[in-house]
């Protein structure tokens, strides 16, 4: 099975537009969200390999959430790819949850 997108381009100010969108969604449904789950299943490298069978490890969002905190507050620490899976990981569960309302 071939997974290749024809002429796919991301765009970061498109991406920076759809997430200001997205966080202006989120901001009218309330200011705060509590975590009513913790631990989540995180799929492996091959994720986007889907003729693999991916390994699973699990996650926490309080983790991924402090880890976020900290970057948010130390314009000093270097922000990662792993951040950005903090992140999507955080979102995810927010649209799970949003969906299920």
């Amino acid at each position: 099975m071939e997974n290749k997108p024809e002429n796919l381009s991301l765009a970061l100010s498109d991406l920076g537009a759809c997430m200001q969108r997205i966080l202006g969604y989120l901001t009218d449904l309330g200011e705060g969200h509590t975590l009513t789950q913790d631990l989540y299943w995180k799929v492996g490298d091959v994720r986007y390999e889907v003729a693999e069978t991916p390994a699973l490890a699990v996650g926490s969002l309080s983790d991924d959430w402090r880890e976020l905190l900290a970057l948010a507050r130390d314009a000093d620490r270097p922000v990662t790819a792993v951040d950005l899976d903090r992140l999507a990981a955080l979102l995810g569960y927010l649209s799970a949850e949003i969906s299920r309302d």
